[in-house]
């Protein structure tokens, strides 16, 4: 997704530093998972983190912006803008080179864009990993930020996200083992 237009910086900034929530993903693979049996839990105790990590400190933020610079390499600048929906050849090129862009996950192994420390669930996890089931939004997730983004991030919020800046969310189903 490209962005243009304001966005709630202290959202964003603690994305940067993505908690990974009540698993346990010390490895860098999504938790693995399967299927709920039975009823939900009745005890709403199980159903939140025994331990939820405080928000990174400002001074935390500035830090980890000082220590990870530079941010990785730009979006490549015949991705930057798509072309408009009327040039309809241009466009579709444009979205196969995007496609061959994401699939090749090129952002991760050839522009090292700053991404999440680990996978993430995104909602409730019943059980054990391994052994439980989730039921979350969709399947565990690991956020990439061009350097765009974590220079805004970084940097004044206030303003307008560049033009090309490009966050993708990447997904792993959790019902699948992992090596």
């Amino acid at each position: 997704m490209l962005f243009k237009g304001r966005y709630t910086g202290a959202l964003a900034i603690v994305a940067l530093f993505a908690i990974s929530g009540c698993s346990d993903t010390s490895n860098n693979n999504p938790p693995v998972a399967v299927a709920p049996a039975g009823v939900l839990p009745e005890n709403a105790n199980e159903w939140v983190c025994e331990k939820t990590p405080k928000p990174p400190s400002e001074q935390d933020m500035a830090s980890w912006c000082a220590d990870n610079a530079p941010h990785g390499i730009a979006l490549p600048d015949e991705l930057r803008t798509p072309p408009l929906l009327a040039d309809l050849t241009a466009k579709n090129l444009y979205d196969k080179s995007m496609e061959s862009f994401l699939r090749a996950k090129t952002y991760e192994k050839e522009l090292n864009w700053s991404a999440d420390k680990r996978w993430r669930l995104t909602g409730p996890y019943v059980g054990d990993i391994g052994s439980g089931g989730s039921y979350g939004t969709h399947p565990a997730v690991k956020i990439y930020y061009s350097p765009e983004v974590v220079d805004w991030m970084c940097g004044d919020r206030s303003t307008d996200i560049p033009d090309g800046a490009m966050i993708v969310k990447s997904m792993h189903s959790i019902n699948a083992g992992l090596g």
